[in-house]
């Protein structure tokens, strides 16, 4: 009878370990990717994303030095900087 105690105890607390193991989750990494604008438009796909999310409003503000935006492709956050002339270059040669 003790056995049958000492198993039943143990089957509960494996149960109760499992289910507390399963809903933990590991935080996800960002990655996060410093790239130039020149650099981005070698890569054809990542010059789509750009055109998807990226708006010549940012362009504005003049400000001197780099202007720098955020674009998120397959997973990676690009973080894309250039000159107030390639942005402009940029959103001016957009494809139809």
């Amino acid at each position: 009878m003790r056995t049958l105690k000492f198993a039943w105890i143990e089957t509960i607390l494996s149960y109760a370990m499992i289910s507390y193991a399963g809903n933990k989750q590991l935080p996800r990494v960002k990655r996060i990717l410093r790239i130039t604008l020149t650099q981005a438009l070698t890569e054809p796909k990542l010059a789509k994303a750009m055109y998807a999310q990226l708006n010549i409003s940012f362009l504005r503000l003049e400000q001197p030095g780099f202007y720098s935006a955020t674009v998120k492709h397959t997973g990676i956050v690009y973080k894309i900087e250039g000159t107030r002339n390639e942005w402009v270059r940029f959103f001016v040669n957009k494809p139809a």
